[in-house]
């Protein structure tokens, strides 16, 4: 059609002055009503592996898991990397399926679940009373290839909350980094599953101690965390 319009347009010999403009309008309004192609072709997920099947409660406190919050630039499914100190760029054609605080939510009741030491451990917002509320903030979530092989960097702040009394029982942030096995956005994808499947049992047993703690009329502070 396009074809058709401009050779119309441009084989007459006297052509008027609007209509190299409305030719243009033309090409311009079909680019428009073209589809735009996808440009991300890989989408990826955090899964932390599998975790075994939760031992029985053994605890009779309840933990509330906090939608996860994420600082500017890791807050959304963009997957981040860094070539230089202070520098944050993002993959073109490769995302995550969610942004990594809606991946991380379920990954924090499953491994707070799992060992057993609440009563119950349940996701909010909810209906359902918790004794204590944990936050989580991600702080860094990115692959870094200023050394090689590349580093994914996950830092994770976390804060327990007495929910009754409003009380900030215990702050940490966590931290872990593990070598990709190759330098691509999924080399960094499985990078991140191994550094998470060495935070979350660290997390979960300083939410166990601080809590059970605390709840014996022993405050703690992050000082008091368990050894990292």
């Amino acid at each position: 059609m396009l074809h058709r319009i401009s050779h119309r347009l441009l084989r007459h010999r006297r052509a008027r002055p609007w209509q190299p403009a409305l030719l243009a309008a033309l090409l311009t309004g079909c680019s428009m009503l073209a589809p735009v192609p996808d440009g991300i072709h890989h989408y990826y997920t955090l899964t932390a592996a599998s975790t075994p099947v939760s031992a029985p409660a053994r605890g009779a406190l309840t933990l509330a898991i906090a939608m996860p919050t994420a600082r500017p630039g890791f807050d959304r499914p963009r997957m981040a990397y860094s070539l230089r100190h202070g520098e944050l760029a993002f993959f073109s054609h490769s995302r995550w399926i969610d942004t990594p605080a809606r991946m991380l939510a379920p990954l924090l009741v499953r491994a707070l679940s799992h060992g057993g030491d609440f009563r119950a451990v349940v996701a909010t917002p909810g209906a359902a009373r918790a004794d204590f509320r944990l936050d989580t903030d991600i702080h860094r979530l990115v692959q870094d290839f200023t050394t090689r092989p590349s580093q994914m960097r996950i830092d994770l702040r976390v804060q327990l909350t007495n929910v009754a009394s409003g009380e900030i029982v215990a702050t940490h942030v966590f931290a872990a980094s593990e070598p990709t096995p190759e330098a691509t956005p999924y080399g960094g994808v499985r990078a991140a599953d191994r550094a998470l499947q060495r935070l979350l049992p660290r997390i979960a047993a300083f939410c166990a101690i601080a809590a059970h703690s605390q709840r014996a009329a022993k405050p703690i502070n992050a000082r008091a965390s368990p050894p990292l």
